[in-house]
């Protein structure tokens, strides 16, 4: 739209209605970025702790990987390396089968508090923002 097509104040009287119309926009979604902002928080901390507990694991499996071959290192006959194959694999097994259990606890724990966090900081903020939804 030209300066002309607006008149000499044009932008005064279109500007009120731009700016109005963004702030019910943003208001109407407020419910929700929040929420999401509560969730993302969430989750990233979450994840955190997820990796961490991966990373202490795999560390852990790194030293039992390197331990192995130190003791074929010193292995004398085949029944020897039998024995130490046959123990590091029903360990790794073992640990993996432990490992997996509890980041799967860890995931629905995760899962569990971000949802109700953000559920809850989104009905929060609509009891806050819109008097309607709080009824």
């Amino acid at each position: 739209m030209s300066r002309q097509a607006l008149g000499s104040n044009g932008w005064d009287t279109v500007a009120p209605k731009v700016f109005s119309d963004t702030a019910r926009f943003f208001e109407a979604w407020n419910p929700f970025l929040i929420g999401m902002a509560q969730y993302n928080g969430h989750a990233a901390e979450g994840i955190g702790t997820l990796f961490s507990e991966w990373q202490n694991f795999v560390s852990h499996r790194l030293a039992q990987d390197m331990l192995l071959v130190r003791t074929l290192a010193t292995c004398t006959s085949p029944e020897q390396i039998a024995g130490a194959y046959s123990e590091f694999w029903w360990n790794a097994y073992s640990e993996y089968v432990k490992e997996f259990t509890t980041l799967n606890k860890l995931v629905a724990g995760i899962s569990n508090k971000v949802l109700s966090n953000a559920h809850s900081a989104s009905k929060e903020a609509a009891k806050t923002t819109s008097p309607r939804i709080a009824a």
